[in-house]
């Protein structure tokens, strides 16, 4: 079950929004801002913070961006049954970069004989964080991964070569996404709650009994929003395509 409101409260909303403010800030100013003592030209200083910027920005906001393509519609699963083709594009070439990204921080630690040290810190640090996320509530579990990826490659970034801070712009990104997709209390959390609860379009009920109710969804008829998504006990059950459909839910 929930934690105690008083607990809940101690550990999500403000302090939580504060907590990834005072990483982005730290991490931000040891990685991309000069030294006292650091003599890199200024525009390679500029250049560095706003590449830095611009990819923390990108990671954020890409799912937005990627509903500028067109939709496109296929049948996977009933959990996600309709994705946009720039989401699609969006994520390759998110993870192509990580990836390419990622291999170069490695090696640089590697040649740097840190490699393993930083891996045994991750491991403990993500392990720690992983328990206190989950003790908190169990809806931290679905994106906690988005977390563990961004802390390892905060962990990985130790230098100021334009593909570390670049890097480090993604994994920043990554974390803090994980965290909004947790589900904040009011007011960061608009998220549905409580039984069976929609994002979008009130869909039609059709006919239910004590454990099911049938749905006829409609489209959402909003290019932000290619479906309808239906939440049962704060659990994402189904992302509807816009076509109208018809879905059996568990209530």
């Amino acid at each position: 079950g929930e934690p105690a409101s008083l607990w809940v409260a101690a550990t999500s909303g403000g302090p939580i929004v504060a907590f990834v403010a005072f990483v982005v800030w730290r991490v931000s100013a040891r990685h991309c801002l000069p030294e006292r003592d650091d003599e890199t030209p200024w525009r390679q200083r500029v250049g560095r913070r706003s590449l830095f910027l611009f990819v923390l920005a990108l990671g954020l906001h890409w799912g937005k961006l990627a509903t500028l393509v067109p939709n496109v519609t296929f049948s996977q699963s009933s959990q996600f049954a309709s994705f946009t083709a720039g989401g699609i594009a969006g994520l390759v070439v998110l993870i192509s970069a990580l990836v390419v990204l990622g291999l170069a921080a490695a090696y640089s630690l590697w040649r740097e004989k840190l490699l393993a040290r930083v891996l045994m810190g991750y491991i403990a640090f993500a392990a720690a964080y992983a328990a206190f996320a989950l003790a908190v509530s169990a809806r931290f579990a679905p994106h906690l991964h988005h977390n563990q990826i961004g802390l390892l490659i905060v962990c990985a970034c130790r230098r100021r070569t334009v593909a570390l801070v670049a890097l480090l712009g993604l994994g920043l990104a990554l974390f803090i996404e994980g965290f909004e997709r947790w589900g904040w209390d009011e007011p960061f959390d608009t998220r549905p709650r409580g039984g069976v609860a929609f994002a979008s379009s009130a869909p039609v009920v059709e006919g239910a009994n004590a454990t099911h109710a049938t749905l006829r969804l409609p489209p959402s008829g909003t290019a932000a929003l290619p479906g309808v998504a239906v939440y049962v006990n704060e659990v994402l059950t189904l992302v509807a395509a816009q076509a109208p459909v018809t879905v059996d839910v568990p209530v």
